[in-house]
């Protein structure tokens, strides 16, 4: 089951704003601006006549006379990063998981605040779980949600792909991207599997969007009670299918 701004303000003391509206022209981004677009998963390019990288959205006024093969920086890319859970992750994952919103859309009923040894015995059984992989979401070194395979018995051919996020990451763009790449890798990391699915509650319209996002697609014939099936394949990551 899967729960689930832009922020263009000035970067005091760094030389130019960071707000889209910027030209071209005023020059490539300082090492705090840089770091700061990145951050916040602002796209970037790198601009082969200044030397250096710029927003991808800024209106480009220098009129030069030639192709501009911009070498485009995910900003995100090297950002995030799935890992086990560990012991040391246990007060902020009872930290996260005592949050009565987080519990809104999943299957299972909020159980009250979680202590730091309840949230302890949580990662070893999530550790050593044979029919799941589970997997705390690291973004710039921070832990911010977790991601999870369920597999059915023994058919490792489909798995069901679940995801939280702490509620004080949500709404920062984060929910696409961390399904995307947790399915990619997935799919690289398994040979035998060969489709994700998920289920998202009906009245959780960021979730679908999430995931559409993420190129699952609905199934419109499954549905249990007033969870929708989002599926995705092998072929679609590999062959764009």
């Amino acid at each position: 089951m899967v729960s689930g701004k832009s922020d263009e303000s000035h970067l005091e003391g760094s030389v130019f704003s960071l707000h889209p509206a910027r030209l071209r022209s005023e020059g490539i981004l300082d090492c705090a601006e840089l770091e700061a677009c990145r951050e916040k998963g602002i796209p970037l390019a790198f601009d082969p006549v200044q030397i250096g990288w710029i927003r991808l959205d800024c209106e480009d006024d220098m009129r030069w006379n030639g192709p501009l093969s911009w070498r485009l920086s995910s900003a995100r890319s090297d950002a995030y990063h799935f890992r086990k859970w560990t012991e040391r992750d246990s007060p902020t994952l009872a930290r996260m998981l005592s949050s009565p919103k987080l519990w809104k859309f999943m299957p299972e009923e909020y159980g009250g605040q979680l202590n730091t040894d309840i949230a302890h015995d949580l990662i070893v059984l999530s550790n050593e779980a044979e029919h799941h992989v589970v997997r705390a979401v690291e973004f710039n070194g921070k832990a911010i949600g977790q991601v999870r395979l369920e597999f059915s018995d023994l058919d490792y051919s489909e798995a069901e792909i679940s995801y939280w996020l702490g509620e004080a990451f949500w709404g920062q763009g984060h929910g696409s991207e961390i399904v995307r790449r947790f399915a990619e890798e997935s799919f690289k990391r398994r040979p035998d599997l060969v489709r994700l699915v998920a289920r998202v509650h009906q009245d959780n319209a960021a979730s679908a969007r999430i995931l559409t996002k993420a190129d699952f697609r609905i199934d419109e014939d499954a549905r249990d009670g007033p969870w929708q099936r989002y599926e995705r394949s092998r072929s679609e990551v590999f062959w764009g299918a």
